[in-house]
């Protein structure tokens, strides 16, 4: 079997893993949804997710993240 940067008898072998959390984690974790919480809360210690009250409204990305109320939107 030859190797050859990446490549492994003719297939494509990834060799570099970057996982991260998306851009919008934190606008869900500003809603009531910490998901990044509830993960590690399960794999450190197996407490088992548990999702809070969800703050329903209009959230927010520029150069700072904000939160808008449902009822602060005028129709």
């Amino acid at each position: 079997m030859k190797y050859r940067g990446g490549v492994r008898d003719g297939i494509l072998i990834p060799f570099e893993v970057n996982p991260r959390f998306s851009a919008s984690t934190y606008l869900r974790a500003m809603a009531g949804f910490n998901e990044i919480d509830m993960y590690l809360q399960y794999v450190l210690y197996g407490i088992d997710p548990v999702v809070g009250p969800i703050r329903p409204g209009y959230y927010m990305r520029s150069f700072s993240e904000q939160y808008v109320p449902k009822e602060a939107i005028k129709e």
